[in-house]
């Protein structure tokens, strides 16, 4: 019997909520709304944040380092910016 080693890829994403301040000094305008100076400030602080706790981390010691493929916000209105940041890593698989 042939044994199957494989490497699967598993992404996964980090929604960050923040509350869109400060729309009528903006930082610009979208197709699909405003995003206020205080907000992007915010949303790039959460970002950190997540950044520092994932970025490079292992989940075990067969698993690659996590790494970001992209971020981009998903909505805006006059209240909330909703933004995603995905991620990936990989494992070495075998079949018994």
């Amino acid at each position: 019997m042939n044994k199957t080693h494989q490497r699967v890829i598993s992404t996964f994403g980090v929604l960050i909520v923040a509350e869109n301040l400060n729309v009528s000094n903006g930082w610009g305008e979208f197709p699909w709304g405003s995003i206020g100076w205080n907000s992007i400030e915010q949303l790039e602080d959460m970002r950190d944040t997540v950044f520092s706790a994932i970025l490079g981390y292992q989940l075990s010691e067969y698993h690659d380092p996590i790494e970001h493929i992209q971020g981009g916000v998903i909505e805006v209105n006059k209240k909330t910016i909703w933004w995603l940041d995905e991620f990936k890593t990989a494992v070495h698989r075998r079949s018994n």
